[in-house]
């Protein structure tokens, strides 16, 4: 009744809508959808309780099908006379329900959108001459949110057009998500800019009676309050750890993490042997599960509502369901794959923000091409728009400006039109914080400033946590998420023989995440971090060569060949001489030279292997939509061993050099890292922590026998092309990276109270 005379004040609106969702949750609860959710099917009673009735067309959750005429719904089949009830229930079907479709709970979720729309405008967002046209209405046309605008804040007309999306996927998938929005707006009911509960600016000696009369009548309501209500105390603090044993992780330099919004479930990245995919894991639960594979993915970042994940699959940007399922493209990143790319943030409206070093992109969550939002100046010293972080309504966000030999600097971002305005602060990873701060991190130290999102103002940064390697990641209801310094590492090298015995060689312990063997034996070129350095395996001390990454011998054993920020390039290995420039332009891995004719072999982020001619130009050598890497030589020059993921997972293949020749499969069961031995008759490759060998014969032509396993231990996996072992010039023993450290994610309950007291706002 009340709303057929017109709309209710938003805040009677509000907290109508707020019991109705109390009231369906606790209805789903029980396993029930309405599925004739209207404003005639909700009652007040003089107390103002708030009840939902008739569930004359409830459902088990499970689902069933509406019928496939809508005139055989009971509510529709009554008396003519009763036309508006009639039109009315055609006015709250969602499109599945209309459509004759499999209906769930979102069902009552599009009602409660319509309920909403119209208590707010005294409309219906759909409407017709007649059943038929309603109908119509529901399944084609949008409904007209821009009668909210002069009546309900912004925060209230983003709830209601997630509601009220058509493709229940991307509509809000739980009605006490609802509740929840709606609490939270009513506790900041007028603060918004746009709320039509602002008070307009009046004469100043007209209200100033008035404002001495509310003040006086708040502080001694507040007085009375405290003398009759105790204080409630913040809620403890309270840290834990899930340890991850280092056979059920990728490499540490690969591992990531992401939490989502509301802090009830954590995603990270797990592996079975060479298969890598994305966990997820409810934080009151002792189980992980595995969701898809993700064997490229270095990005991973959960929906606005926490129903999905997204993550970068090489050129690909994906999401798929907590709940497990399909994945689905959203985007093709082929343009982009050239370009460094640096943070996921999925906002409340739908777009997901991709960091890049070109600049900041964006990509709707139903698909899409990518759209810039920046783009980086190059001319100023600007290398990447990075680490984007949505800030509350999602119409800015946070982002890192990187900076060729410069502290990367924070900035927010204005979504509408790409504005930039740099703030005082340095250092990466920034993310918002309800209590009104920034946290952001300085190489392993997180720092908070206060913040004033409505003025974009800054204050001092100052250190609140130490040993952090990747985050800090913050939920709406205070968790506190991040990887943790890796520490002192149990990482040695150690020579391994063909039955599996280790014998440590003398050195650090430490992060070694690529090596590779000169032809005698006697030294190894390391990678450690973004370091390239020379190992005298003897003695076990070590030289500093330059910094790069992915370093290979070349065939005369005198020179190291690796990445560098400049390109391929080659460098003498006493460090006597500056690196000599092999190729520019494109950036690629190197893995081996070809001891007969000279050239190198070398991948590049696309995942395709390329051969340099010597005095040549880059040549494309293996190309296809699959993942081709780490194509080596054989010690006669002639063959190529390499992986493809062409089957769904890497297997090792090896193809005639030049070519053409036909490809011969290798591995059987997943194969990664292939090394010829040293005279040709095997050919080596990892799965896990195991090293298996295939026999290899030459006449009449090139056979490749059955694969058995030398041996299995906790050693290091290459997933993203770093080698981290290699065989010995005699044949009978291995190089490798023992390693059985732990992975460690760190969580902190109730942290925004500990935030406030380490930076205090002054409130």
């Amino acid at each position: 009744e009340k709303v057929a005379k017109g709309p209710l004040p938003v805040e009677e609106a509000l907290e109508v809508c707020r019991q109705i969702a109390d009231g369906v949750e606790a209805a789903h609860e029980k396993g029930v959808i309405h599925r004739d959710l209207k404003p005639a099917n909700v009652k007040i009673t003089p107390e103002g309780q708030v009840k939902v009735l008739d569930f004359g067309l409830a459902k088990a959750l499970e689902g069933g099908k509406t019928p496939k005429d809508i005139s055989d719904s009971p509510t529709l089949s009554m008396a003519a006379t009763q036309a508006g009830i009639i039109l009315g229930t055609a006015a709250y079907m969602s499109p599945e329900q209309a459509k004759g479709n499999l209906v769930d709970k979102r069902t009552d979720i599009w009602a409660f959108g319509c309920v909403l729309f119209e208590m707010l405008t005294g409309e219906r967002p759909f409407s017709g001459q007649g059943v038929a046209e309603i109908v119509a209405a529901v399944i084609q046309s949008q409904p007209h949110l821009d009668r909210l605008h002069p009546v309900a804040p912004h925060s209230v007309r983003q709830l209601v057009a997630r509601c009220l999306k058509k493709d229940p996927r991307r509509r809000l998938r739980d009605i006490g998500d609802a509740r929840n929005e709606l609490e939270e707006i009513q506790s900041h009911l007028g603060d918004e800019p746009d709320s039509p509960l602002r008070t307009p600016s009046r004469p100043f000696l007209t209200v100033l009676p008035w404002v001495l009369v509310v003040l006086l009548g708040v502080s001694a309501l507040a007085l009375l309050l405290r003398q009759q209500k105790p204080t409630v105390p913040d809620l403890p603090l309270r840290r834990f750890a899930i340890d991850l044993p280092w056979h059920s992780v990728p490499n540490w330099t690969d591992f990531i993490a992401a939490l989502s919004r509301r802090g009830t479930h954590i995603a990270y990245n797990g592996r079975v042997y060479n298969q890598v995919d994305v966990y997820v894991r409810a934080l009151d639960s002792l189980e992980s599960h595995a969701l898809v594979d993700a064997r490229e993915t270095d990005q991973i970042v959960f929906s606005h509502d926490g129903e999905w994940i997204g993550f970068l699959n090489r050129s690909e940007l994906r999401k798929v369901s907590i709940h497990g399922g399909q994945s689905l493209i959203l985007s093709n990143l082929e343009d982009l794959t050239g370009f460094f790319m640096g943070g996921l943030s999925w906002g409340p409206d739908g777009d997901i923000l991709i960091g890049t070093s070109s600049g900041l992109y964006r990509v709707p969550d139903s698909g899409g091409t990518p759209e810039a939002v920046t783009q980086v100046h190059i001319e100023s010293g600007e290398d990447g728009h990075l680490r984007p972080s949505h800030l509350p309504g999602g119409k800015a966000a946070l982002l890192t400006i990187s900076r060729n030999q410069q502290d990367p600097q924070l900035a927010v971002v204005d979504l509408a039109n790409g504005a930039l305005k740099p703030l005082p602060l340095f250092g990466d990873h920034p993310v918002y914080s309800p209590s009104g701060h920034i946290m952001f991190r300085q190489e392993s130290t997180v720092y908070a400033a206060l913040f004033d999102v409505k003025n974009l103002a800054s204050g001092d940064p100052i250190p609140i946590l130490e040993g952090v390697r990747r985050g800090p990641y913050l939920s709406a209801d205070g968790t506190l998420l991040y990887i943790p310094v890796r520490g002192e590492s149990n990482a040695r090298l150690v020579w391994v023989d063909r039955s599996g015995r280790p014998t440590p060689i003398a050195g650090e312990r430490l992060n070694y995440s690529h090596l590779d063997l000169s032809e005698e034996g006697g030294a190894a070129l390391l990678n450690i971090d973004s370091d390239v350095y020379v190992l005298d395996l003897e003695r076990g001390t070590r030289q500093l060569l330059s910094s790069g990454s992915f370093p290979i011998w070349t065939v005369d054993g005198l020179h190291a060949t690796f990445r560098s920020n400049e390109g391929l390039v080659k460098k003498i290995a006493d460090d006597s001489a500056e690196a000599e420039s092999l190729m520019t332009g494109l950036r690629g891995v190197p893995t081996s030279w070809n001891p007969r004719s000279g050239d190198l072999a070398f991948f590049d982020d696309a995942s395709d292997i390329w051969v340099l001619p010597r005095g040549g130009k880059p040549k494309l050598f293996l190309k296809s939509p699959s993942n081709e890497r780490t194509g080596r030589f054989s010690p006669d020059g002639q063959w190529i061993a390499y992986i493809s993921d062409e089957t769904g997972e890497y297997q090792v293949y090896v193809v005639p050099y030049p070519g053409p020749g036909p490809k011969i499969p290798v591995s059987i069961n997943g194969g990664l890292s292939p090394i010829w031995a040293p005279d040709g008759g095997e050919l080596f490759f990892r799965k896990g922590g195991k090293v298996l060998a295939a026999p290899v014969t030459y006449k009449p032509e090139l056979r490749i026998g059955q694969p058995v396993e030398l041996f299995e231990g906790s050693y290091t996996l290459d997933l993203m092309g770093h080698q981290r072992y290699d065989i010995a010039p005699d044949g009978q023993k291995f190089l490798m990276v023992e390693n059985s450290d732990d992975f460690r994610i760190v969580i902190v309950q109730n942290w925004i109270d500990e935030l406030r007291r380490l930076v205090p706002t002054g409130e």
